[in-house]
């Protein structure tokens, strides 16, 4: 059964953008948190220097 025309593009959509934008928005995720520790540890270090 060969994926011509609408067919092929919605399977496109599905297998391809699908899982693409999925794995975007977990690897933001992991960055984010990253961030947020990093400058957790810089506010502590400039509340011990005042």
């Amino acid at each position: 059964m060969p994926l011509r025309g609408h067919k092929l593009s919605v399977a496109q959509i599905g297998l391809v953008v699908a899982p693409s934008f999925v794995l975007f928005g977990y690897n933001q995720a992991g960055v984010g948190g990253l961030l947020s520790v990093c400058l957790f540890h810089v506010e502590e270090q400039e509340k011990l220097i005042l």
